[in-house]
């Protein structure tokens, strides 16, 4: 599901806070950045109470803040609005380790109604720095690649939801830029680009063919093109909704080198959903919010898509990966995928009992807190990805 529909703010210009909303936004956000938990918890609403009880609160909130590092410059002014008669603060707030959107909402009673973070305001791009282009669309790009002259195969990474950057950050963690990094010392290069929802978040998504499908075909053929990348060794690596779509994409590629599927979910979104709200023990009625706040055409689009009988289609080479702790795609879909492509000798399947969602390793029943929580994903898991591309090559 992408980040949009969770946050379902329509910003308004040319509004101006009262000055009480304002001095209690900027106290909210004082005491958020201090850790100050209980008197956050004094301010909440009784249907924040309710979404967010606050003897949770510092256990979901803490391992972000701290991985986020100290506050830079100050609190930073922020940006308002009104959304269904509340008050909403944007705190766009630059961290030593990263930087976030701070959103905090004020109902009319002064009370805090809402409070998280947010992908930061996007960045220009920088003189000469790759695009991938689609439409009106220009989304900064990077390529690493190993050292020496190449040609060197590529694997063009795709997001999960959400508005996310280039480096896939998500609390603490990059790993996209764990791949990056780690593949370019394996001899394997990485495409990564900032997502369109971050890069131009008023762009329509109607559909996932304008949130992720035609921006990866666009970076597919973007790295075919550049020096000492060889153009018959272009993979697509997808993680989470990206993994979920890899079938679809490959099969509008028909230059694909191959495909590496990262916690892909097998089943649809909405059963996805339904089950992280159970686990993570949401109010009910929060799913249906969720979906009303997403177009129709989004949601009729994903049900008319079967990723396993589309992947069964795709002519290429295929590596999917699975976190056994991971609680938002589990191992049932792994399972599907199993089930569904056991006949391909050029399918390997692979789960690692420690791995989250984001293939960082932990133990016991894997929670929310641990993406705030720094790590690297581990060198079993870049060898085996390495490994993969080295030796697999299009059936002609």
């Amino acid at each position: 599901m992408c980040a949009r529909a969770l946050f379902p703010f329509a910003f308004a210009a040319a509004l101006l806070p009262a000055a009480d909303s304002l001095s209690i936004a900027e106290a909210v956000f004082d005491e958020l950045v201090r850790q100050d938990f209980p008197a956050l918890a004094a301010r909440f609403s009784a249907q924040m109470k309710a979404a967010a009880p606050p003897e949770k609160l510092a256990a979901t909130v803490a391992p972000a803040l701290t991985g986020f590092g100290p506050l830079r410059s100050g609190r930073p002014r922020p940006r308002y609005t009104q959304a269904q008669g509340n008050d909403v603060f944007v705190f766009p707030a630059e961290f030593e380790k990263n930087r976030v959107n701070i959103i905090i909402t004020l109902n009319p009673e002064g009370q805090l109604a809402g409070m998280f973070f947010q992908a930061p305001d996007p960045e220009p791009p920088k003189a000469g720095e790759l695009l991938v282009a689609t439409g009106d669309a220009r989304l900064p790009a990077t390529l690493a690649l190993p050292d020496g002259p190449g040609p060197f195969p590529v694997l063009v990474l795709v997001h999960g939801s959400g508005p996310q950057d280039r480096d896939e950050t998500i609390g603490a963690n990059a790993p996209f830029r764990d791949l990056a990094d780690g593949l370019a010392s394996r001899g394997v290069g990485t495409l990564r680009y900032v997502k369109r929802t971050r890069q131009a978040p008023q762009s329509p998504v109607p559909t996932v063919e304008q949130e992720v499908i035609e921006d990866a075909l666009s970076a597919m053929a973007l790295a075919r093109r550049q020096a000492r990348v060889d153009p018959k060794k272009v993979f697509l690596l997808g993680h989470s909704l990206g993994g979920y779509l890899g079938p679809r994409i490959a099969l509008r590629d028909s230059e694909v080198a191959g495909l590496v599927l990262l916690a892909a979910n097998a089943r649809p979104i909405e059963t996805l959903a339904r089950e992280q709200l159970r686990y993570l023990g949401a109010p009910s009625g929060t799913l249906d919010k969720l979906l009303a706040a997403a177009p129709a055409s989004y949601w009729a689009d994903l049900r008319a898509y079967e990723p396993v009988a589309t992947a069964q289609k795709v002519r290429a080479p295929m590596l999917i990966l699975q976190g056994e702790r991971d609680y938002q795609v589990t191992m049932e879909d792994f399972g599907l995928w199993k089930e569904g492509l056991q006949s391909r000798a050029d399918v390997i399947l692979k789960s690692y009992p420690k791995l989250n969602h984001l293939f960082l390793e932990g133990e016991g029943k894997s929670v929310p807190a641990e993406y705030g929580k720094p790590g690297r994903i581990p060198d079993y898991v870049l060898d085996d990805v390495a490994a993969f591309v080295k030796s697999a090559a299009k059936p002609r």
